[in-house]
């Protein structure tokens, strides 16, 4: 998956290496990754709920971790325990 901009935004338009078109269909690579992250088997997500809450902990207990951040990630966290 990626995202694509117009042409407009580059100086040399649509023929910059960097301009790709837009794309509708998914590839099966994206299909595989979305299933990792929203697993539709129910204990599958649980696992991987877990397993982010222990990773936005840690996070939070950085002493280097900006302010900003820390607030944005305390918020993942408080969603995630709902």
């Amino acid at each position: 998956m990626h995202y694509s901009f117009p042409g407009w935004m580059f100086t040399t338009g649509d023929q910059s290496p960097c301009y790709t078109q837009r794309n509708y269909v998914l590839s099966d690579a994206d299909k595989q990754m979305a299933g990792e992250a929203y697993p539709q088997d129910e204990t599958e997500m649980e696992e991987l709920i877990s397993v982010r809450k222990e990773n936005l902990q840690e996070l939070v207990r950085l002493e280097a971790l900006p302010s900003t951040q820390k607030e944005r990630f305390e918020r993942q966290l408080r969603f995630l325990k709902k």
